[in-house]
């Protein structure tokens, strides 16, 4: 992982995309000066489109609140208030509304705390833990919570895990509980975390020359957690730029005459933008079934596609699954790092009981279900598991300000989705392209689309005169792909890119100056 002293700083073969793209990124700030750059490299939609409004402008207040409800100087601590103090809070709420902002957007504000409490009490009610306002203000403002006051929860505060479990229960049909979820830095910490927690350098189900299966390509950092453990891959390939499912591979899988001990998803993908087809979904659980895998599915795109279903959804499935989820891009809040990992009841047992006890003897005496395992291993350190265990949660402004999003970011949610919809159709029309299935990210071919000029120049050097003629940045495709399927075609001239970054009319304009270099 190091930059090259070439004459672009970075070599398709060796550079991670994520260092690749940096580089360009650099010299594309020098030329042009960091507000007129074009970034579509890294997902990144705080670039162009910041988050929710409603969210950001209620946690302020909720912030301001909390200065006036703990405070030193007036000796105020909220967590010494009791049920009989609610009318006092509730005008000391209306006193700091009515004394720091203007009417009219005073009254927004009240109406925007009515809408949070009432969301809060119908959660907890779904939840089977009914709650009082002034329980759930207890639970926002002792000890300054939302401020930071506090070590983080490592298991994530009750209310926000409460409102992830209903967002849950909602997209899957059926009750989730706030029990079965842990709040992560992320879903990249889960990604960590399993590979950590179940590698050499954890319980030791994963190891050297075990075989792997991952849908190709993937995002860029499994492929690298799998290989510098020595990892054998196997891999159902679609088509980068349709989204098609290569058959062959999945028959390839299921008769694999290796066992496959985990299997990894990222569903919708990372980085063709493509979900997967509940049909795929079934196949998937029936290699899991014959070979008795672990299946790890990141959805965190899932929000772009409304009607998909999740694995987690097919009953065989749920019992061997852990779900990765995370706001960040659907909030475009990649800055507050909150992700959540959901364990199905089922899950917790028959995980420990049924594929890690057979193979790593002891593992129910000593952590007796998945569930407690996994949260120890999300901790901070190296191999043992459980250092600093007590400080690896979510802090506190983290998951208020992602609460406040859930709850009140709905209606900018759906129009952040259309939105993107229409973005997206404009860089490929822009770019002469035919148009996409994809949503958020796509995965094009440059050799289809390159002018004799630019064909006969090393990817590097295309990248990067994309990156200091027109101010585009756009991410290398290459190390998206196992070795396997690097062989199979030129994926060295794939590209990657992220599509929610910019502006209606900069995404346009990135399309336009794309094509015309790469035509050249």
């Amino acid at each position: 992982m190091k930059f090259l002293n070439n004459d672009w700083g970075w070599d398709v073969e060796e550079t991670p995309p994520f260092l690749a793209f940096r580089s360009l990124r650099r010299k594309a700030v020098e030329r042009f000066g960091e507000a007129n750059i074009l970034d579509i490299s890294q997902g990144e939609p705080g670039y162009g489109f910041a988050p929710s409004e409603r969210g950001r402008r209620f946690f302020s207040f909720l912030l301001l609140a909390d200065t006036v409800l703990n405070n030193n100087r007036t000796d105020s601590r909220f967590g010494s208030e009791t049920e009989e103090s609610f009318p006092n809070i509730e005008k000391t709420l209306c006193d700091i509304i009515e004394t720091h902002y203007a009417p009219e957007f005073g009254k927004v504000l009240q109406e925007d705390l009515e809408d949070f409490l009432f969301a809060l009490e119908n959660i907890f009610q779904k939840q089977g833990i009914p709650k009082t306002r002034f329980e759930i203000l207890f639970d926002l403002f002792k000890f300054s919570v939302l401020s930071g006051g506090r070590y983080p929860n490592p298991w994530g505060e009750m209310v926000t895990r409460m409102a992830i479990a209903e967002e849950h229960s909602n997209a899957f049909g059926f009750p989730v509980s706030f029990e079965d979820i842990v709040l992560l830095l992320g879903a990249s910490q889960g990604v960590g975390m399993f590979f950590k927690s179940l590698g050499e350098e954890g319980v030791g189900f994963l190891q050297e020359g075990d075989t792997l299966l991952m849908i190709s390509p993937v995002y860029a950092p499994y492929m690298q957690f799998a290989e510098d453990r020595k990892l054998h891959l196997l891999s159902i390939s679609i088509n980068p730029e349709t989204g098609e499912v290569d058959e062959e591979s999945i028959q390839n899988a299921l008769h694999s005459p290796k066992r496959i001990k985990a299997i990894i998803l990222i569903d919708p993908n990372n980085p063709t933008g493509f979900p997967l087809e509940k049909k795929v979904l079934e196949s998937i659980t029936d290699i899991a079934e014959k070979h008795n895998s672990i299946i790890l599915t990141d959805e965190v795109y899932a929000h772009f596609f409304p009607k998909k279903e999740s694995i987690s959804k097919i009953e065989r499935a749920k019992k061997r699954t852990i779900h990765l989820d995370a706001i960040s891009k659907i909030e475009r809040s990649t800055g507050v790092r909150l992700g959540s990992l959901y364990l199905a009841p089922e899950a917790r047992y028959f995980i420990a009981q049924k594929i890690l006890e057979p193979e790593c003897p002891g593992f129910l005496e000593k952590y007796s279900d998945m569930r407690w395992f996994l949260f120890l291993a999300k901790s901070f350190g190296g191999r043992t598991i459980g250092v600093f265990q007590h400080i690896s949660g979510v802090p506190g402004p983290s998951q208020i300000l992602g609460l406040c999003h859930l709850l009140l970011g709905k209606k900018e949610r759906k129009e952040y989705v259309d939105h993107l919809r229409k973005k997206v159709l404009s860089f490929y029309s822009s770019a002469g392209l035919p148009e996409p299935k994809n949503m958020y990210y796509g995965i094009i071919d440059i050799s289809k689309i390159e002018g004799s000029e630019t064909r006969e120049k090393p990817i590097e050097q295309v990248l990067t005169e994309l990156a200091v003629e027109g101010g585009l940045i756009v991410m290398p495709a290459h190390k998206f792909f196992p070795k396997q399927d690097q062989k199979k075609q030129n994926t060295k001239r794939l590209i990657r890119v992220s599509l929610p970054n910019l502006s209606y009319e900069n995404t346009k304009k990135a399309g336009a100056i794309f094509s015309k270099l790469l035509r050249k």
